[in-house]
């Protein structure tokens, strides 16, 4: 508990024309987000564009990608 978010955990996943998304995400690390959303859903790098929103305090609990990825999927 002592190092749970400070807030809810949320993202937000848009899909582009192109077959990529863009993505809105609380995290302290886009690029592991975009990583592991490419990895798991097949899609290039260069078709995901993550836009980090930096509010709130996580003290490390926004490093994996649970919450981006199920908005990834439900796009």
């Amino acid at each position: 508990a002592s190092h749970s978010a400070m807030e809810p955990r949320v993202a937000v996943a848009q899909p582009t024309q192109a077959g990529g998304l863009n993505m809105w995400v609380g995290s302290q690390d886009v690029f592991y987000q975009r990583d592991v959303i490419c990895r798991r859903l097949g899609i290039s790098e260069e078709k995901v564009k993550v836009q980090g929103c930096r509010v709130g305090g996580a003290f490390g609990g926004k490093t994996i990608a649970t919450v981006e990825l199920e908005a990834a999927v439900l796009a």
